[in-house]
This record gives structure tokens, C-alpha cells and sequence, in this order.
């Protein structure tokens, strides 16, 4: 086998564990942008088959908090008044009760039994739609 073979081998299979890796973690996405603050926003996180293993939300403000240790069990959250969860088949969401500017630009991260999320930051632009947006 020579360089350039081992080389396009090599890619080939990198792409594909990569590929692999990215499929196979869990993604959320804001559910439907809001007109402002004071709205409930809503993150869904995809899961094919959902909810047969834990299922929760963290967030980083700047540090780690744990929003929903499992959303199965929501009614054990303690803070009820900030968040509400809730399943389906395809997926569950976090609910961010009467959004405010500390909810913005925070990274956020959806778990789904030993599988995190990425980090990723909500954006004004993510969350509303109009003037809040820019």
C-alpha cells in the first residue's frame, strides 16, 4: 500500500467515526422563536425513540448547573417557578418560563442517558423573532 492509499484510507475512516460521533449524540434547537421578554421559549432536544433513559438539561452560567436531573420526574424540580419539562416520542424539551436577558447568551446542553449535547449558546437571535432578534 502506498502513502497516498493509506492517507484516503486514513480520511475515509476519520470521516467515518466522525460522521458516527455526531449522529450519535443528542441535538436541541429552540422549538419556535418568541415576540420578547417575558415569552416562554422552548428548547427541544431530538432523540429518536425517546424516553426510555434519563433525560436532562444543564446549563453554564458560566458554571455547570443541572436544570433537570431527569425530565421524567419533573415534578421533583425545584425550580418550578423558572423551568417546566415535558416528553415525547421524538424527544423532550425545556420549557424557560417568562425569558429574561440572564437566560440569553448561555450555553445550554440536553443529556439523554450517558450521551451530552454540545454546548451551545443561546443566542438573541436563536430565541426571538423581530426587534429582539438583532
Amino acid at each position: 500500500m502506498n502513502t497516498v492509499q493509506t492517507i484516503n484510507s486514513f480520511g475515509v475512516i476519520w470521516f467515518s467515526c466522525y460522521v458516527y460521533i455526531i449522529q450519535g449524540e443528542p441535538v436541541w434547537r429552540v422549538n419556535e422563536k418568541v415576540s420578547g421578554y417575558g415569552d416562554n421559549l422552548t428548547l427541544f432536544c431530538l432523540i429518536d425513540d425517546c424516553c426510555t433513559k434519563a433525560a436532562g438539561w444543564i446549563k453554564f452560567d458560566p458554571v455547570y448547573k443541572t436544570i433537570y436531573l431527569d425530565v421524567r420526574n419533573s415534578k421533583n424540580n425545584t425550580s418550578k417557578d423558572k423551568y417546566a419539562a415535558t416528553i415525547s416520542n421524538t424527544g423532550f424539551s425545556l420549557v424557560i418560563k417568562n425569558i429574561q436577558k440572564e437566560d440569553i447568551n448561555i450555553k445550554y446542553s440536553c443529556l439523554y442517558g450517558f450521551e451530552k449535547s454540545r454546548k451551545k449558546i443561546l443566542s438573541q437571535s436563536d430565541a426571538f423573532r423581530g426587534k429582539y432578534s438583532k
